[in-house]
């Protein structure tokens, strides 16, 4: 995958991560609450994994 495309990739992702941080001040409930943390864990295991061929792409 091209470089660029990763790099584009990995900022969607902190986009959606940062827009549902937002989302979890305004929330009172502990089970949405919850359900937006499961997803900000997921986004952020896929940014290590894009961060990883970013630098593993580098190399290159």
């Amino acid at each position: 995958m091209q470089l660029n495309k990763l790099i584009s990739l990995r900022a969607a992702q902190r986009r959606i991560i940062a827009k549902q941080f937002e989302k979890l001040e305004d929330i009172s409930s502990t089970s949405e609450s919850q359900k937006l943390l499961d997803i900000i864990q997921e986004k952020t295991h896929t940014i290590r994994g894009l961060n990883e061929k970013i630098i593993s792409h580098a190399d290159l």
